[in-house]
């Protein structure tokens, strides 16, 4: 970051984003998340102590969540202050409902009533001081469960900084409800994270061309949300795919990917190096596949995924976004770079996986998640790979268990 002196003697200071995300992660990313009292504890979830933990996390250990963003000339900073904070809204609500008819609108992903609204994403002059992060806390008037509906800013996080993050706000509640208010100093949070992309151009090959098909270019001015929606309804499947088929499909891909390690970034870097790796193949396609033509179409597509790739992959859209930014200056009608997947096209294919995040590790102090809701995604082919509650390891590491596929696909498919 870089620390200035204002007018008035306190400290501001600018981290920058630009090169942290890709420009179209100007998104809002929701999760639901239920505890259910099992102790039937009269304090449980107790909305305070969660606002005041997430608080104390936000301005000691993640001051840009605290903070507000900036449009420095083509670039995005935030800004952070040492006197004056943009806490996360905390809001909360009671609903007189059974347990099950909570976990029915759990598992629809409503999350008009249980995750907060969020406001517009997209970042600009007349939209800065907008949230990093909302919570709203959901109580049953029975006292038997509570749900904790959060959305963040992507640009800000990816996946895996978000769960840390919310690893490390369950910790530092924990400390707090059963530390005194006066051992402040004494508290800590398990994985302290770092900011700031550092330099990559040591990475970067030359000599290497790539054709990013994951990145479609379509008409900007066609473009009035981030995520572009077909015509078809849209329908969720929940597969559940047991451990050994998780080593069957193993054996057959052989590796898988990490961005982070390939780009020699920490683990605990609170970023968005969000990479894409693609292979034109639609749902069709694949259908009539054997399962292990599928998996080598998996590995070959994850191959890819050098550190030059994926220097290539970042070039590539800050390249497009400052193309962007210069069509609206001259007023022209130019192009956007968005992910192929929310493009209508037809039916494809898109894999991501949250298998390995510390997702059922958020223990607060009132026991680990029963049950976590990612996020409906209404795109064609969209498959995200999810853990479940017997995933549920020590520490940062989750144990080998039987795993959920979401599945989005047009509701005429039929799977059965």
């Amino acid at each position: 970051m870089t620390v200035l002196e204002t007018a008035d003697g306190s400290q501001e200071a600018r981290y920058p984003i630009t090169k942290n995300i890709s420009y179209m992660y100007q998104v809002y990313c929701s999760y639901i998340m239920v505890y259910k009292n099992t102790d039937k504890r009269k304090d449980f979830m107790n909305a305070e102590l969660l606002k005041s933990s997430l608080t104390e996390l936000a301005r000691k250990y993640y001051k840009p969540v605290a903070g507000w963003f900036d449009v420095n000339g083509d670039d995005f900073d935030v800004v952070v202050r040492n006197d004056k904070f943009n806490d996360p809204p905390f809001a909360t609500q009671t609903l007189d409902m059974s347990y099950d008819n909570l976990m029915e609108q759990v598992r629809a992903s409503n999350e008009q009533l249980l995750v907060p609204n969020s406001p517009s994403p997209f970042i600009g002059p007349g939209n800065l001081e907008i949230p990093m992060i909302l919570v709203k806390m959901t109580y049953l008037e029975s006292g038997e469960a509570a749900v904790l509906g959060i959305t963040y800013h992507h640009s800000l996080m990816d996946g895996s900084a978000f769960w840390l993050f919310m690893y490390n706000w369950a910790n530092l509640c924990h400390q707090m409800a059963t530390h005194d208010e006066g051992m402040q100093s004494e508290r800590h949070i398990p994985c302290p994270p770092s900011f700031g992309v550092p330099s990559l151009s040591h990475l970067h090959d030359p000599s290497a061309k790539f054709d990013h098909t994951e990145y479609a270019l379509v008409d900007a001015s066609d473009c009035i949300r981030e995520f572009k929606l077909g015509t078809d309804s849209i329908k969720e499947n929940i597969l559940r795919i047991s451990v050994e088929e998780q080593h069957k499909v193993r054996a057959m891909a052989k590796q898988y990917v990490n961005p982070r390690a390939q780009l020699g970034l920490s683990a605990f870097l609170c970023a968005s190096p969000v990479v894409n790796l693609a292979t034109s193949r639609t749902l069709g396609q694949l259908a009539e596949m054997e399962l292990e033509d599928v998996a080598k179409l998996v590995y070959q597509t994850i191959t890819k995924g050098s550190a030059a790739y994926i220097c290539s992959s970042m070039d590539f859209l800050v390249t497009h976004r400052m193309a962007e930014i210069e069509d609206e200056k001259q007023g022209r009608a130019g192009k956007k770079a968005m992910l192929a997947y929310v493009c209508p096209a037809p039916a494809k294919c898109t894999i991501s996986s949250s298998r390995n995040f510390p997702i059922y590790q958020t223990d607060f102090g009132f026991g680990s998640p029963e049950y976590v809701r990612p996020p409906y995604l209404p795109f064609d082919g969209c498959m995200r790979i999810w853990p479940t509650p017997q995933s549920r390891g020590e520490g940062l590491s989750n144990k080998e268990a039987a795993l959920e596929v979401y599945l989005s696909l047009p509701d005429y498919v039929d799977l059965s």
